[in-house]
């Protein structure tokens, strides 16, 4: 989240490999989605039914991100005079799929981790007894969904953000499998992890000329070589935090206050830039305010959740 956040920023760093780093930081998404694949396996593993599935996901993302909408909306109403309509794309999550692209009212990954869960058990349903084989279907539909898109039906290219990013996700799952048949990754598997990761920064980080670069963007390269260098990463950092702490479970780390974070913090940019002229002031307002909110409001949807639940079963009483 960390990633993410610093990739949103304006502020020019100096030193190369940080700027570097910076630059690349929509990979954090990748490892965002990855490790949520892992936990959504565990998940289903604990209880595997689609009414507790889709019940749980939908109290985990839609109050706090429908309350955050409005409250976005509603600034952009009285203060940027938005039209009242921000409100419907705004709380529905639909202006990026309908090519409404605002800052203050679109966000292209919540409708993308929706349409995730909602063909997750489906897909358990369908491949239960063979998760690599529904992994590699998910990669074939995939491809050719790609290749589609970008050969004849290019005025939706732009879903390719989101396109290209389903097999990590299901990859994330995949992974998720193997850690609970207590399966460690052979040679040849942790040797493709690392020469995805090599492929995904030399596309990443390599200077190439400038035309190539926007070729690399135009077709969302970029990030199909983001989703390639999630994995070795993801298994780089497990082993760092196994040696800092045995107990730490990477899959803990992806944090109950991420989703939060990460939607205030896009709007607070918005918001800031335009009202505060100096870039380093904004960003100490910025995340400040953006972690402030985001604990409260997180923890303010999960006391309402709480009640909900509890007066849910004192019906069954």
């Amino acid at each position: 989240m960390i990633w993410i956040m610093l990739f949103h920023t304006k502020i020019s760093i100096t030193i190369p490999i940080i700027t570097s780093i910076k630059s690349i930081g929509y990979a954090g998404v990748d490892v965002f989605v990855f490790l949520s694949g892992i936990g959504i396996y565990y998940s289903w593993q604990k209880e595997p039914s689609y009414k507790h599935f889709y019940q749980k996901r939908i109290l985990r993302i839609l109050p706090s991100y429908i309350s955050l909408a409005i409250l976005f909306a509603v600034i952009g109403i009285i203060f940027y005079n938005y039209k009242i309509s921000s409100f419907i794309w705004s709380i529905s999550s639909l202006a990026y799929i309908f090519e409404i692209f605002d800052p203050l009212i679109t966000n292209w990954y919540i409708p993308f981790i929706l349409f995730l869960y909602l063909i997750t058990p489906p897909f358990f349903s369908i491949f239960s007894k063979n998760i690599v084989k529904g992994f590699w279907v998910i990669i074939i539909i995939t491809l050719i969904t790609y290749c589609l898109i970008n050969l004849y039906y290019t005025q939706y290219i732009y879903l390719l953000l989101m396109i290209s990013r389903i097999p990590i996700y299901f990859l994330g799952i995949y992974i998720g499998y193997q850690i609970t048949k207590k399966k460690q990754l052979n040679y040849l598997e942790t040797s493709a992890c690392f020469l995805f990761f090599i492929f995904g920064l030399m596309i990443l980080l390599y200077p190439f000329p400038e035309q190539i670069r926007h070729i690399f963007y135009s077709k969302s390269i970029i990030f199909v070589a983001a989703s390639s260098i999630t994995p070795f990463l993801c298994i780089i950092f497990s082993k760092i935090f196994q040696m800092l702490d045995p107990h730490l479970s990477l899959v803990s780390l992806f944090g109950k206050y991420s989703l939060c974070i990460y939607i205030i913090h896009e709007k607070l940019i918005f918001i800031c830039y335009h009202e505060i002229n100096s870039l380093w002031i904004a960003n100490i307002i910025i995340t400040i305010l953006t972690l402030t909110l985001a604990i409260f409001w997180q923890r303010a949807s999960d006391n309402i959740i709480a009640k909900y639940r509890k007066a849910q079963r004192a019906k069954l009483i």
